[in-house]
């Protein structure tokens, strides 16, 4: 996808033309902000909110005729945290503000798209009535509303992550080729950041309502986690298939392979592990 992004840096009307259409299609938008999201790193800040501007209309047309509002968050999302990153050259701060934008975007979701949000949370509860055997232990409607805008938050927080990585890959290939991997494999939590985070981890995650906000508020040691792991199977100098193998556990093995991953990142934080395995 390089001939992609080396067509958005042609220019301005070609960045627009790219980031549009993309944005415009279903299943594929979020390459739309990536395609904003280079602009605003390779160019600066302004060029780029310049084409997220006119980028984001379908985006603004498709939540006035069908009420979904998600679109349109993801991509200010990753615009946002695009000028963050050049702002900064942090991934650490990146990833905290990935985690406070998935937030907000759920909030202003659940605002903004509620009928929505409501047919779908009457739908769940619906399903989950026809099953005898869970019946009992179905949630409340306001039990249910916050367990989806959970599961919202932590997607839209992938999507804002991934889109951004996918952005600055395409800039290190056109600018710096290798230089990505090299920055993603430094990502660090600082230990404070990554004690508080996995404090209020453990404790959403011991509290029923709010057990489904504990994988949000884990994102940043979640990704930093998997960061470091990449780090280390290229120290090994491992084959390919040990990546695949790595992120086929995450996907099959969700929820054990992010609080391993969570616990990895709080253990670097202490221990260093790059230093202490000469990466």
């Amino acid at each position: 996808m390089r001939w992609l992004a080396e067509y958005a840096l042609r220019g301005r009307h070609q960045a627009i033309i790219a980031a549009a259409i993309l944005a415009s299609l279903p299943f594929v938008s979020w390459i739309g902000g990536a395609v904003a999201a280079l602009v605003v790193l390779a160019k600066g800040p302004r060029e780029g909110l310049f084409v997220a501007m006119w980028a984001s209309l379908p985006l603004l047309v498709g939540y006035a005729v069908a009420q979904d509002i998600s679109g349109l968050l993801a991509f200010v999302a990753v615009v946002a945290s695009a000028s963050l990153l050049r702002a900064a050259g942090s991934w650490e701060l990146v990833l905290y503000g990935a985690m406070i934008l998935a937030i907000i975007q759920a909030v202003l979701f659940g605002w903004l798209s509620s009928p929505i949000l409501d047919g779908f949370i009457s739908l769940y509860l619906g399903m989950l009535e026809s099953v005898p055997e869970v019946a009992d232990t179905a949630p409340d409607e306001a039990g249910a509303r916050g367990v989806a805008l959970a599961f919202l938050a932590l997607g839209q927080g992938v999507l804002t992550i991934a889109t951004l990585m996918l952005a600055r890959w395409w800039q290190s290939e056109i600018y710096h080729r290798g230089g990505f991997g090299d920055e993603i494999q430094r990502v660090k939590v600082a230990r404070p950041v990554a004690i508080g985070l996995g404090l209020a981890t453990v404790g959403l995650a011991g509290m029923p309502d709010l057990s489904a906000w504990a994988a949000v508020v884990s994102l940043p040691l979640v990704v930093g986690g998997a960061c470091l792991t990449h780090a280390l199977l290229k120290q090994r100098g491992v084959s390919r298939h040990w990546y695949v193998a790595f992120y086929a556990s995450i996907v099959l093995f969700a929820q054990m392979a992010m609080a391993i991953l969570a616990l990895v990142m709080i253990a670097d934080s202490f221990l260093d592990l790059r230093r202490k395995t000469n990466v």
